[in-house]
């Protein structure tokens, strides 16, 4: 008679997985948030300025500034996805209130009627990434397993703490001296219900101290130190039931991972405004490389069900080793950003900002707490292999009614990805919308930002377990700010 071996395995077997080529993305790849004003036109303030969250892209529009200001601005967001695995289509959402901007500024004339007329401080934090997004796939897979890859690493390095041996998943051949999972014992007869879940938490947040100088109201130069912070947490859970007509011994597992990072790096930003007149305003920017340091925890776990009958006897066997979890200290790089803006500005009817963003997504590194990269050769080098050169554009404008002004703003953030990579074409489109009310002494802002993106989402290492993930994250930013 069979019977279930019911297996809860828990390790930190999780072999420093939490560091590959994905980090480099996630932390650079990022659609900026901060003051409703900002976000209502998608971000494109580069050669405008004036704007706490427009001193993330060029911190020169600081100088613009003629009198003292404090504003504070909370963002509800609320992420969509839709996935679609093999036919079948699931949705999930997710949605978060929290701080996207507070910030001061302070401008101290120099009396001088030419040359520099004022220098500028201000302090500010940005929440210049969003990070929350859950994501359920389900699907029927008929040609592979998330096993196939993982008892091909056992058995080229037979560790003893590999969870997924020690939870009955692999079977060994002692003719061979190799070890199989149950699908390919019975001949390659696959067949399964695969369900994947992600959820992540987390955010990233820019705290900036920035100078800056105004020269004959037409020359504008600025500086920033920013510390950056990033705090995201992850866990995937992956479930595989193989069909019960199939006659395995597998009946079905559970896959987690988890981990969280935690992040405090630094870089400078430098950045330059010109007015040739009134009405035409151009900008560039420049912002060094982002070094990180990342402290990691990370498990992995397993909990199985397998019919068990060794000849002799039926039994259940338990195996319930403690949980335990490990860190591991590390080192990013974070690529650096060329801005170039320009701006159409007209004081009665309103303006009109681009800015064209470069980033070498190539360029990106990891180390190891030593400052050495070798531990991380395979990694640095897919990055260099699957990143490339990207190209970001904003357009964003404000419509002037006397006290009132309505914004609209479009971005689009090129893919990463080189041509060959299956998510070259995935590139990002944000859309703003919002209005603006201002007095001598006070100003609100609404905001209102959609930011889409399609990408292919591997369930496991295997061409034939791909899903399509379809994102949407809606913002709404309200600011209330003063001047004085």
């Amino acid at each position: 008679m069979k019977k279930i071996i019911s297996i809860l395995l828990i390790s930190s077997a999780f072999i420093c997985s939490a560091q590959n080529a994905d980090d480099a993305l996630r932390y650079s790849n990022i659609v900026p948030l901060g003051t409703a004003k900002f976000s209502s036109m998608a971000g494109a303030m580069g050669a405008l300025g004036a704007d706490f969250s427009a001193m993330t892209i060029n911190p020169a529009g600081l100088a613009i500034y003629r009198t003292n200001q404090i504003s504070f601005s909370p963002v509800w967001s609320k992420s969509k996805v839709k996935s679609k695995y093999n036919d079948i289509s699931t949705t999930a959402t997710k949605s978060k209130l929290k701080l996207s901007n507070i910030g001061f500024a302070s401008v101290f004339p120099t009396g001088n009627e030419t040359g520099c007329k004022s220098i500028n401080f201000s302090a500010a934090y940005n929440q210049t990434g969003n990070l929350y997004r859950n994501a359920t796939i389900i699907g029927y897979n008929n040609s592979s397993s998330l096993l196939d890859g993982k008892v091909v690493d056992f058995d080229n390095y037979r560790d003893d703490k590999n969870i997924f041996n020690q939870a009955n998943l692999f079977i060994y051949d002692s003719i061979e001296n190799a070890y199989y999972n149950d699908y390919e014992m019975a001949g390659g007869l696959y067949g399964s219900e695969q369900t994947k879940s992600i959820r992540s938490n987390g955010n990233i947040g820019e705290y900036n101290f920035a100078l800056g100088a105004n020269f004959n109201d037409a020359f504008y130069i600025g500086g920033s130190i920013n510390i950056i912070h990033i705090n995201y947490e992850q866990t995937q859970k992956y479930t595989e039931t193989p069909d019960e007509e199939n006659g395995l011994d597998l009946f079905n597992f559970e896959y987690t991972e988890y981990f969280q990072t935690i992040g405090t790096g630094v870089n400078l930003k430098l950045g330059l405004i010109y007015w040739l007149n009134d009405n035409i305003r151009f900008g560039a920017a420049f912002h060094t490389p982002t070094i990180v340091d990342m402290s990691d925890d990370y498990y992995s776990n397993i909990e199985s069900a397998v019919w068990y009958n060794d000849g002799k006897s039926d039994y259940i066997s338990y195996t319930k080793p403690p949980r335990s979890g490990d860190t591991y200290d590390w080192h990013l790089t974070m690529p650096a950003k060329f801005i170039g803006s320009v701006a159409l500005v007209s004081p009665k009817i309103g303006m009109l900002n681009v800015d064209c963003e470069v980033i070498d997504y190539s360029g990106a590194t990891l180390e190891d707490d030593e400052g050495y990269d070798d531990d991380f050769d395979d990694v640095n080098n897919q990055i260099s292999d699957i990143y490339k050169t990207a190209v970001n554009l904003r357009i964003g404008g404000e419509l002037s009614l006397k006290a009132l002004a309505l914004r609209a703003g479009f971005g689009f953030y090129g893919s990463p990805y080189v041509s060959s990579h299956k998510n070259s074409s995935a590139n990002k489109y944000v859309y703003s919308i919002g209005a603006g009310w201002r007095s001598q002494n006070a100003f609100i802002d609404l905001g209102y930002t959609l930011a889409t993106y399609e990408e292919n989402h591997f369930m496991y290492d295997s061409d034939d377990a791909i899903s399509k993930l379809k994102s949407k994250q809606g913002n709404i930013i309200f600011t209330l700010g003063f001047k004085f």
